[in-house]
């Protein structure tokens, strides 16, 4: 755990650092929870147990954010690879919104709203949870 000091008149902030696919928090921990740019560079192997964490530790609301195009080749990166003498691959699970909400369906959660983003670049929306998640 890590805490940040507090700003004048605020409290401190402090995050937990954990891995998507086994998340340090209980069961309907959150209320709402968000990830932005995250779900891509998960290994396709482990999508199914990132998706069932990711909506065990929500109660009520997720906004996602997922690109949906492999990464750029940057110089920074070309320059890494080059060094290390391998290709990487940092987006590993390139899907578009129908993959993702069909995985978070499975787990309760359906489609309440797409978000607008410029081009074609990601997909995002906000998923909910049913009526038996909330219930409980």
């Amino acid at each position: 755990e890590r805490c940040v000091p507090p700003l004048p008149g605020r409290p401190a902030s402090c995050f937990l650092q954990g891995s998507v696919a086994d998340l340090p928090w209980p069961s309907r921990a959150f209320d709402v929870t968000m990830s932005s740019d995250v779900l891509e560079h998960v290994p396709p192997e482990l999508v199914d147990l990132a998706v069932a964490e990711m909506s065990r530790v929500t109660r009520r609301l997720m906004v996602l954010k997922i690109s949906v195009r492999k990464e750029g080749r940057k110089p920074s990166l070309k320059a890494l690879e080059e060094e290390i003498g391998r290709h990487i691959q940092l987006h590993e699970t390139v899907k578009h919104t129908p993959f993702w909400i069909d995985k978070f369906s499975r787990h309760g959660f359906y489609l309440r709203s797409r978000i607008r983003t410029p081009g074609h670049l990601c997909c995002a929306f906000v998923l909910q949870a049913n009526d038996s998640l909330l219930s409980s």
